[in-house]
């Protein structure tokens, strides 16, 4: 309304009467109370991108454990939502809770940096998010 007032005079009843007649009319979306968009707005579904070396690790347990359930997630992805961590270079890769320790030593044995389903208060103090690791976690399905 400040907006539109700033442009030209308009009161809140026409205002509310224009809006009212655009929604009928298919113009716009009401969304919620006093929030609108238009109809034709597409937005693209979002598809994370896994670095080269996630999707390493992740060919790495799927071959070597073929009837582990297995899921990677990458930090850098969730990077871009934590606006408070500068960078996340951690590799979460969750299993089947009967696979864990296997798949943890895999890891070991094969030059990661691999740390076994470690506690919120281990991951603040030991672990740095900068350099590269990977965490092996129980997979909830």
């Amino acid at each position: 309304m400040s907006y539109l007032n700033g442009l030209f005079e308009i009161s809140k009843v026409t205002l509310s009467w224009y809006l009212r007649e655009m929604v009928n009319d298919n113009i716009i979306f009401k969304l919620g109370r006093g929030i609108y968009t238009a109809h034709k707005v597409h937005t693209s579904e979002y598809t994370p991108r896994l670095r080269t070396k996630a999707v390493k690790v992740g060919k790495i347990i799927a071959r070597q454990f073929p009837f582990v359930s297995v899921s990677v997630l990458d930090g850098q992805v969730f990077a871009d939502f934590q606006h408070h961590i500068s960078s996340n270079n951690v590799i979460y890769l969750e299993v089947d809770r009967d696979a864990m320790e296997s798949v943890f030593h895999t890891l070991k044995q094969k030059g990661y940096a691999a740390y076994l389903n470690p506690s919120k208060d281990f991951v603040y103090d030991n672990i740095d998010l900068s350099k590269e690791a990977v965490i092996v976690k129980p997979l909830i399905s």
